[in-house]
Order: C-alpha cells, then sequence, then structure tokens
C-alpha cells in the first residue's frame, strides 16, 4: 500500500507545510513520553495482537483550490481500523495498520450539488470529499499497565492522488477488551487537477481488543 517507508513520509510532510512539522514535533514528544511510560511503568502489559476502531474523525480542511471551491472549512468522515502487532509481545512494538474510509463527508454530503451553487470560477462549489478510502500505515505503539494504548503511525493511500498521512492516537480501557479512544491526524495529498489539498482531522471513537 506504500510507496515509500514511514521515514520518507514523514520528512516529506514536514517539508512540504510548517503546519505538519510543528503537529510531528507534538508528535515525537507525545512518542517520547509513551515510551517512558512503558518503560518505567510496573506491571506494562502487552501491546495487543489485534484491534479493530470504529469512530468519527472531523477537522478543517483545504477550503480552495486553482481550481475547486468547497461549500465548507470542516468536514467529518466515518473511519475503521484494523491494527496488527508485529513481532512477539512486548510494551513498546511496531504495528501494521489498515484503516478503510467513508468518502463523502458525514452524513454523505458527496460532490457537487444537484442544483449550482456558484463560485467566484464560474464553477460549482462541491463538498469536500475523504481521499483516504483504503489506506495502510506503519509505526509505534505502547502499552502502560493495560490502561493506556498510544499509537504514532504514518502511511498512505496509493493510487491518482498519493495521499500521505501522520497521526497518533490514545485509548483508555473501559471495560475488559473495550476501549475509548482520541486521535489527530494531518493528511496531504494532490487532487485529479494536481492542486494541493490538506485535512487535519481529529478523531473519536471506540477499539476493541
Amino acid at each position: 500500500m506504500l510507496s515509500a517507508p514511514p521515514s520518507a513520509v514523514v520528512r516529506r510532510l514536514i517539508l512540504k507545510s510548517p503546519r505538519s512539522a510543528n503537529f510531528a514535533m507534538r508528535l515525537s514528544a507525545f512518542l517520547f513520553v509513551l515510551l517512558g511510560l512503558s518503560v518505567s511503568g510496573v506491571g506494562a502489559q502487552s501491546v495487543p495482537l489485534l484491534s479493530v476502531d470504529a469512530t468519527r474523525e472531523g477537522g478543517a480542511h483545504t477550503t480552495q483550490t486553482a481550481h475547486v471551491y468547497y461549500f465548507d472549512d470542516a468536514a467529518s468522515f466515518l473511519h475503521v481500523a484494523m491494527t496488527v502487532r508485529l513481532g512477539t509481545a512486548g510494551a513498546i512494538r511496531p504495528i501494521l495498520v489498515l484503516e478503510a474510509n467513508s468518502d463523502c463527508a458525514f452524513p454523505l454530503a458527496c460532490g457537487e450539488n444537484l442544483v449550482c451553487a456558484l463560485a467566484p470560477n464560474n464553477t460549482c462549489r462541491q463538498h469536500f470529499s475523504n481521499p483516504m478510502g483504503l489506506a495502510a500505515g506503519l509505526g509505534v505503539s505502547g502499552s502502560w499497565r493495560s490502561i493506556l494504548l498510544g499509537e504514532v503511525t504514518a502511511g498512505g493511500a496509493r493510487g491518482a492522488s498519493q495521499v500521505r498521512y501522520i497521526g497518533a492516537d490514545v485509548s483508555l480501557r473501559l471495560i475488559p477488551h473495550l476501549a475509548a479512544i482520541v486521535g489527530a491526524r494531518h493528511v496531504v495529498w494532490k487532487d485529479r487537477l494536481g492542486d494541493r489539498n490538506w485535512f487535519f482531522p481529529t478523531s473519536v471513537g471506540l477499539r476493541v481488543f
């Protein structure tokens, strides 16, 4: 799924956007704290072998490009992901994330309206659509006392849009095998007309493991 290793993806995101650089710095700080807790925590538990997330993610996005004007400056989407631990059990482990995202903004607003809302360039304004679709990422996960689980990942989706992202999330166990999860990520891509777009969503939902 990925056309470049996660390290190269992170470097590209940082070079292309100052906002991505700030976000990457925050992610790095989060990761160091997470690793410290995992190492020092007494009775730290292993990262789950398999977990499944169902979240709703939403946030600010590109409002216009050279060719397209969008209706709003924010949108939300449905997101489902499966995370697989790579290797043996441990409090800090590499992970593979496979995900699926709804194309249209929740609740199912997509593309142009049936009645054209005229934009300044005499085209129809469009609803923002999620370019992720089916995607994959690699990263690292850390577990602390079987209560908190944190992840930092980078990845993308192969296709005409060449989507790339970097993100992080934290989950808090509610009951055995069920946790609440929150996260954030920065996504960049070029659309079919060659214009650069970005999306900065935060997410909230449930994780089963």
